[in-house]
């Protein structure tokens, strides 16, 4: 009985939230009031349903911007109770390796949350605190009653006529193979060494290290870092020299701290096409020396944003570079999911004059960061967008929220931060960057075949075969092939006998043609006449002997050479 109240109760909240996301699409003037119900609805609902609340406070497309921003942080909410045996969990997972590798494992965890709990620990050898994650044994069950739950819900938001247009139905899907990818602890210690290994390369940037030895599907072990965090650095403004103070006893100039956190998220965005899941104030951990680490976030995996949206993001920023705005456009509407039957040169003037205009406030430093910031340009974008409607890629909208909440931990940092600037010096070193992996790559790679050389192998190597096989043949007769006398005496015969031959036939045209002119011709007829008035008989004489000639000799004189060539390659009666 109490588990059908319980689920009457849940299937009613699921229904007042599918009629606040209608009206907050349908009266946007109203979106405070019902972004705090709609929050109140997802709290009430508790256990997994926070990841659904992140998804749809992403959605800044769908919904007004005051709406989501009553949906964003706090993280988890509900009654999620700590796992009384976690240490007896962990050592039934790890065996003999827990003693062997651990110890001050602390049995009261530090966060507990509805796929797992956090407790500390330090390794023996290197005495290395970490972080000791635990999965909880009936989170999967709770997870698949609670995704029959929200695959309602999104069903209910495609059907809904304000909200039809949005891919509903594709998002449950990808925040299903989230969650349950989640749910196995191996999955993130992958990701986690992968990150580190592209976090390395930034300057001044560091990332957790995952032990992948004491890692399983329970249970997952990360070095812990002991650093303030920038938003606790910040928060001692009321302190005696305030946050000025920390940054000068720990040798960390702010400016260059900002440059450095702006750089390495750009080449998240553009090189690398990973996003560190976390990165607001209160994720980035400052160790001194200008350098920082991002915190560990168990339970979240790195956004994967895709080459053809990290493109189109490479080609917006080269826009604005070049101050080339309408040519913004087109790369925004690349970040877009496909889009409804509409002409997109509606769009184009309202979009580039929002361009312009923000651009021209991100020059102007001694405005606020609120106003000057990426954040403040893909609000405006999303704004104007949202009328039409067109919706973007949730890894774009995952990108576009975490740098806004890195933007405001860069002007905290440094409240004259230079967007332009900054995204002209990091255009400059990324060419540079991609020129020296193309010249590493072609240097690692073997050098490209000669395909003409290689087409012309097969045919130059059997003539090869072919002279090869003649040559042999050859040498195993049981005689020789030579030029001998009789063959030079035959080709001599034969020139002889074709002068005579040449001379007979001259002497038989001459006479030919003086026979030819004693007969007597008519001159009643007009070819006659021409004949013996136009033609001198000497002149016929000599062309028909010499034409007669030429041939009788020509011929002749190939008949010979043939004869003789044929003969020249005769054998020798001799044997070998």
């Amino acid at each position: 009985m109490r588990r059908s109240i319980r689920e009457l109760a849940r299937r009613r909240s699921i229904r007042e939230l599918v009629r606040v996301l209608r009206r907050a699409k349908q009266e946007p003037e109203e979106a405070e009031s019902l972004g705090r119900r709609a929050r109140q609805c997802l709290d009430s609902l508790g256990g997994f349903w926070w990841r659904a609340r992140e998804l749809i406070a992403s959605r800044l497309d769908v919904f007004p911007t005051e709406f989501c921003r009553h949906l964003e942080g706090g993280g988890e909410t509900g009654d999620a109770r700590p796992i009384d045996d976690a240490q007896e969990l962990v050592a039934r997972v790890l065996g003999s390796m827990m003693e062997r590798r651990l110890e001050a494992f602390e049995p009261r965890p530090v966060r507990v949350s509805f796929f797992g709990q956090v407790h500390t620990a330090t390794l023996k050898r290197s005495g290395t605190p970490v972080w000791v994650v635990v999965r909880r044994p009936d989170a999967e069950p709770q997870l698949h009653g609670e995704l029959a739950e929200m695959e309602s819900f999104f069903a209910r938001l495609s059907r809904t006529r304000e909200l039809a247009y949005a891919p509903w139905e594709r998002l449950m899907r990808e925040l299903r193979a989230s969650l349950r990818d989640g749910l196995d602890l191996r999955i993130q210690a992958h990701a986690m060494r992968e990150l580190r290994k592209q976090v390395r390369s930034y300057r001044g940037a560091r990332y957790p290290h995952v032990f992948q030895q004491l890692c399983r599907a329970e249970v997952l072990v990360a070095e812990r870092v002991q650093a303030p965090t920038l938003a606790e650095v910040e928060a001692r403004a009321l302190d005696v020299g305030g946050p000025d103070a920390w940054y000068t006893e720990n040798d960390t100039d702010p400016k260059l701290l900002a440059g450095r956190l702006w750089k390495a998220f750009m080449r998240q965005l553009v090189e690398a096409r990973t996003l560190v899941p976390t990165q607001g104030p209160e994720d980035i951990l400052l160790l001194g020396n200008n350098t920082f680490c991002y915190r560990f976030e168990p339970f979240v995996l790195p956004s994967e944003l895709g080459v053809p949206r990290s493109e189109a993001f490479h080609f917006l920023l080269h826009a604005l570079l070049r101050r080339s705005y309408e040519g913004a456009f087109f790369p925004l509407l690349r970040l877009a999911e496909p889009l409804p039957p509409l002409e997109p040169h509606q769009l184009k003037k309202v979009v580039s004059r929002e361009i312009r205009a923000w651009a021209q406030r991100s020059e102007v430093k001694t405005l606020p960061g609120d106003l000057r910031s990426f954040g403040a340009l893909f609000d405006t974008v999303l704004a104007t967008m949202r009328r039409h409607p067109i919706v973007f890629d949730s890894a774009v909208l995952r990108a576009c929220q975490e740098l806004r909440r890195l933007e405001g931990a860069l002007f905290s940092l440094h409240p004259r931060f230079g967007v332009a600037g900054q995204l002209r010096r990091f255009f400059k070193r990324s060419v540079r960057r991609a020129a020296r992996r193309l010249l590493a790559a072609q240097a690692a790679t073997p050098p490209a075949p000669d395909w003409d050389v290689i087409g012309q192998a097969p045919f130059t190597a059997r003539e090869a075969a072919q002279d090869e096989a003649q040559q042999s043949t050859l040498s195993s007769l049981p005689f020789a092939s030579e030029p001998t006398a009789g063959a030079y005496l035959v080709s001599h015969v034969a020139a002889f006998l074709s002068v005579v031959c040449l001379a007979f036939v001259a002497v038989f045209s001459v006479a030919a043609a003086r026979v030819a002119l004693i007969i007597h011709l008519s001159p009643d007829s007009w070819v006659e006449r021409t004949l013996v008035n136009g033609l001198r008989p000497d002149l016929l004489e000599l062309g028909l002997a010499v034409t007669c000639a030429s041939i009788c000799a020509w011929g002749l004189w190939r008949l010979a050479v043939r004869f003789a060539e044929r003969d020249s390659h005769l054998p020798t009666r001799r044997v070998i």
